[in-house]
């Protein structure tokens, strides 16, 4: 097997059509160092056009899909795994897909899964999405697959969406205060 180059390394981005998993894909794009791959519900979407127009391919799929999942597999180096408790299933379809993918990946042979949990993940705060998260986190780890696990722990998005849907808000301290 011959030696691939960074820039020829196939990085397959879930979530690539929402917001976290889009800015992923948005700038390994533009930093050129990876092809990037983005595992797509509805390859028609807005968002998804506007992904392949700036280079990506896309990977028409669905998690509980194990066949979707391999052919988007096929040949990738590294994956970024991001999966949501807001669809049909709620949280136990967020646990099944997040293993799904690994399972996946871990059969691929990929070099490296980074998965998008959330922060505290671990503490058991028994906060119903939080621990979905650190229920995958686990699974991960117990795979052997090399990995990452990021957990953010807030979105900007989320003061705005708070804000536009007539929320109180959050005030962000600023040097002065």
């Amino acid at each position: 097997m011959t030696q691939q180059t960074t820039a020829e390394k196939i990085i397959l981005v879930t979530g690539a059509t929402g917001n976290q998993g889009g800015a992923v894909a948005r700038h390994l794009l533009k930093r050129g160092n990876f092809k990037v791959r983005a595992f797509v519900r509805d390859p028609n979407k807005s968002a998804a056009h506007a992904l392949q127009q700036a280079g990506a391919e896309l990977v028409a799929g669905d998690f509980r899909d194990r066949a979707s999942l391999d052919r988007a597999l096929q040949g990738a180096y590294g994956v970024f795994s991001l999966q949501t408790f807001l669809k049909e299933g709620g949280l136990s379809a967020e646990i099944r897909d997040g293993k799904s993918v690994a399972d996946a990946a871990s059969s691929a042979g990929v070099e490296h899964f980074v998965y998008s949990s959330v922060g505290s993940a671990e503490r058991n705060t028994g906060i119903p999405h939080f621990d979905s998260k650190f229920q995958v986190e686990e699974y991960v780890r117990s795979l052997g697959l090399p990995y990452t696990i990021m957990r953010p722990v807030f979105f900007l998005l989320q003061l705005r969406l708070n804000a536009s849907n007539g929320g109180a808000g959050h005030a962000l301290p600023t040097a002065q205060s």
